[in-house]
């Protein structure tokens, strides 16, 4: 664990290096801190993961600004099946999935779930979204012998409820009154022998200005500026105007 501790600072400092910013929070996933950000981002947003769980945060989020999600060089492909991102989180709460933990509903496979998700449509899904977001399938239970895969669900309800809060991305855990989301910006800083080689194209540049090549240099500050309504500009000196008069006779 220490030396896992280590290789993430080293990591955070190569990224911020180049201008990134860092998200951490204590207690929670980091599953649940992109979450956090889906959920509150006020531009478009783009999530690079290896983890399919994440495409439970595709579509648009309540401020009305689209969620992407990168797996594995794919955007936006779910590759449980043709159903809709929100109901990503159902699916692994009902087939589960081994690599997290999460046992799902004894013998209710992926052959399951078509069948059940053919017999029901999306609405039938919403519906059983729905009581699990509740926490309680008692509205499910008169149903229960009209079909054999409802009774199977009904049957393992602490099973259900189990897997389902396992599978959820919980951005209400995080930035809590108790716990506050740790914010790192990064700035960009020029190439050294500590700088990533894969990163050299996102390092900062300097350059010395002088009479000799001030237009050139103005020319490409004006092209950055552009690119953004923020521009931050650190003035160290100022000169009084004695020095003005000096430097314009130089």
């Amino acid at each position: 664990y220490e030396e896992y501790q280590k290789a993430i600072l080293l990591m955070e400092k190569a990224w911020k290096a180049v201008g990134a910013c860092s998200m951490r929070q204590s207690f929670v996933e980091g599953d649940d801190v992109l979450g956090y950000l889906a959920h509150h981002a006020e531009d478009r947003l783009v999530i690079a993961t290896f983890d399919n769980d994440m495409l439970a945060l595709s579509g648009v989020n309540p401020q009305g600004h689209q969620v992407d999600v990168w797996v594995d060089g794919r955007v936006n492909v779910n590759k449980y099946g043709d159903f809709a991102f929100k109901h990503v989180t159902l699916y692994k709460a009902l087939v589960g999935d081994s690599s997290d933990g999460i046992k799902g509903w004894a013998g209710f496979g992926a052959k399951s779930w078509d069948v059940f998700r053919l017999t029901y449509g999306d609405e039938g899904l919403d519906y059983l979204h729905g009581l699990l977001e509740a926490g309680s399938l008692g509205a499910l239970h008169a149903q229960r012998d009209e079909d054999k895969l409802v009774r199977m669900i009904c049957d393992q309800e602490k099973q259900v409820m189990n897997s389902y809060q396992l599978a959820l991305i919980h951005h209400e855990w995080v930035n809590t009154r108790n716990l506050a989301l740790e914010i790192n910006a990064g700035m960009c800083l020029p190439l050294s022998d500590e700088t990533d080689s894969r990163l050299a194209p996102w390092a900062g540049k300097s350059w010395l200005v002088s009479r000799g090549n001030f237009a050139e240099r103005s020319a490409f500050c004006l092209q950055q500026f552009a690119r953004s309504p923020f521009v931050a500009l650190d003035i160290e000196t100022s000169t009084p105007p004695e020095s003005d008069e000096w430097l314009v006779n130089q």
